[in-house]
């Protein structure tokens, strides 16, 4: 995409959403660099297997020393265009006392540490926002008001054994990895001359995890689907109706369909959909094996998508928050939805990424080979087929997906389906960014 295609001018708001909707939509295609005024730009970094959603940095550039030299400020919009403004004339006060910016923070805060961290690092991540929350929700103000370099061991274990007695131990290891991570830049940075939390092991803080077996059986899959039954717009709420957003229980019903992970659900756009072929597309930024991966959609996996058009999913993404079309939903909104109404479910307590496991347990009960249950949820073979087995098995996953379809048509009433138009599910154009 040419950078003409963007309208000149100094930054606003309504021109960030437009670059952040072209970079969702695959149509900035290289690294670009747009001014704002006296220095500060935006940075904007398109999709890449590093940066499966894009990224936009604020940056100011600076002389010093008769040296040109650049300083990130943040990305958004986990900072906005005032925060960046102000980052920027802090730099130019610096500046104007003789301080290069850049080293100003060394003997910063945890709070100043976490945020160059984040800031700087993140965009290695492939979901840099699940960081933040993580730190933004589990750090506590004194200790991120100390010095970085003043914080001990004991301190970050009780501060991790505090998430534990709330009863998140597997929370607690996350948070344990990432605060490795923190104050080991901090080292690296000058900030902390030894990270606190390097000693500390997962065995002391949440303890070893033990893989998750949960899986639906055919009982449970069919009174899940009795409980959230697909809906048109059209369709009379029945007394029966659990209230969950629709959008939140057409994304279940996706997840058990498809087989595929949440995070790939969350990013499905419009644009990687091809309804005249019957497939979806998950791009290499975004599968997590790196890998590009077609995936068949059958007639109830094409409806599911008919029905989250009706209930508003008009802008970027097939699944989108109920807040703004142009935004994936939050990957803890369906667990949250789950949480809420596990009574009123009648089953045993599950996560979205039990639906990947109920697919691919179940497709073995039907009788389906391993190595195509495998290749039809991206996983890479191993052993010698690794090496040598190059076949995708298209043919014999699409038959394995259309299985699962009648399978699960079978495990909820008839009368509880909807009638699609005409006796088939309804086309529509796919909405692209021109």
């Amino acid at each position: 995409m040419a950078e003409t295609s963007i309208p000149s001018g100094d930054l606003n708001q309504g021109k960030l959403r437009q670059i952040k909707k072209l970079l969702a939509n695959g149509e900035i295609n290289k690294q670009i660099s747009i001014p704002h005024r006296e220095g500060l730009s935006l940075r904007v970094y398109p999709i890449s297997r590093k940066n499966p959603q894009g990224l936009m940095t604020f940056q100011g550039r600076y002389r010093l020393n008769g040296m040109q030299q650049r300083i990130d400020y943040g990305h958004y919009p986990s900072i906005g265009l005032k925060q960046a403004e102000e980052a920027h004339r802090n730099t130019k006060s610096l500046l104007e006392r003789g301080v290069d910016p850049k080293h100003q923070a060394t003997e910063g805060t945890l709070q100043e540490l976490s945020d160059e961290f984040l800031n700087r690092l993140r965009k290695d991540r492939k979901d840099p926002e699940q960081a933040a929350r993580a730190l933004n929700a589990d750090l506590p103000r004194r200790l991120l008001r100390m010095p970085a370099t003043e914080i001990t061991q004991r301190q970050v274990s009780d501060l991790l054994q505090g998430v534990v007695k709330r009863g998140a131990p597997v929370a607690a290891n996350r948070l344990l990895s990432l605060l490795k991570q923190v104050f080991s830049y901090g080292v690296e940075r000058g900030y902390c001359e030894v990270n606190p939390a390097e000693r500390i092991t997962r065995r002391s803080v949440g303890g070893i995890e033990q893989p998750r077996e949960r899986n639906l059986s055919f009982d449970e899959v069919s009174t899940l689907l009795t409980k959230l039954p697909l809906r048109s717009i059209d369709a009379r709420i029945t007394s029966t109706t659990i209230d969950i957003h629709e959008t939140t229980k057409l994304a279940l019903w996706f997840l058990l369909l498809t087989g595929q992970r949440s995070g790939e659900v969350r990013s499905m756009r419009w644009y990687d959909v091809d309804f005249e072929a019957g497939t979806w597309t998950i791009p290499e930024q975004v599968s997590k094996n790196g890998k590009a991966h077609r995936v068949p959609l059958t007639d109830l996996g094409l409806r599911v998508l008919e029905y989250s058009r009706q209930w508003g999913a008009t802008g970027t993404y097939c699944f989108p928050s109920p807040r703004d079309p142009d935004r994936q939903f939050d990957e803890k909104s369906i667990a949250r939805a789950l949480r809420r109404h596990y009574d009123e479910l009648e089953i045993d307590p599950f996560t979205p990424h039990d639906l990947r496991r109920t697919f691919v347990t179940r497709l073995a009960d039907l009788g389906v080979a391993p190595h195509i249950i495998e290749k039809c949820v991206n996983h890479s073979l191993g052993g010698v087929l690794a090496v040598y087995n190059r076949g995708e098995y298209w043919n014999e996953r699409l038959q394995a997906h259309q299985l699962w379809d009648r399978q699960l048509r079978m495990l909820f009433s008839p009368r509880q389906e909807p009638e699609a138009q005409n006796g088939n599910i309804v086309q529509f154009p796919i909405r692209r960014c021109e």
